[in-house]
């Protein structure tokens, strides 16, 4: 791999939650000209529609890095040795996109033999958005899916209660043994890091 790109690459699994979630943001604006940066606290991203209220549609980001699970889980018996094993880095624990056969120009991802990872999406609000924008940063390439808030209720394992209290927000998964489905329910859009590169220096 090239140098410039596995040292991005790795920046983009080291940074804090919070740096990355303000990465993703401007990231999207970067590949998606149309869209701006939203001065709004209930949404990320607007882009200029007249069908929509105000002459703006209102896109909400949410996005994950895909690191693989820890093959045992935390125990009284082996909590010392977990602890002193998870001094890996998250990019020597992140990995590839699910693999994937070429069809008519798409990757079309298999979920034969690939590392279990779970991909967490919360404070999902319908009412609050138009669009919903999200995607996964695997080691090799960027996944975006985008989806309607009328079709975020029939997310694969969608959850509309979050917390005890909440309303109508909600929470779902991608994990290794999903992947395929929102592969195949959504609109999926692959970028390699190169690309990616090239998207914020333009």
């Amino acid at each position: 791999m090239n140098t410039e790109i596995e040292q991005f690459t790795q920046g983009v699994f080291n940074m804090t939650s919070r740096r990355f979630g303000s990465f993703a943001e401007i990231l999207v604006t970067k590949i998606y000209p149309s869209m701006k940066l939203s001065h709004s606290s209930s949404y990320d991203i607007e882009i200029e529609d007249k069908y929509f209220a105000d002459g703006k549609a209102r896109v909400e980001c949410k996005f994950a890095r895909a690191y693989e699970l820890p093959n045992q889980k935390l125990k009284p018996e082996n909590v010392y040795e977990q602890v002193m094993r998870s001094q890996t880095s998250n990019y020597e624990r992140s990995i590839k996109c699910p693999s994937a056969c070429v069809y008519e120009g798409l990757q079309i991802p298999s979920i034969e033999n690939e590392c279990k990872f779970d991909c967490i999406f919360e404070q999902v609000k319908p009412k609050d958005f138009d669009y919903l924008l999200f995607g996964i940063f695997f080691r090799d390439r960027l996944v975006i899916f985008l989806a309607k808030n009328s079709d975020i209720y029939s997310i694969p394992g969608y959850c509309n209660k979050q917390h005890r209290n909440s309303v109508d927000e909600g929470q779902f998964h991608i994990t290794e043994k999903n992947f395929h489905k929102f592969w195949n329910e959504f609109m999926p859009q692959m970028y390699t890091y190169e690309q990616i590169i090239k998207k914020l220096q333009c």
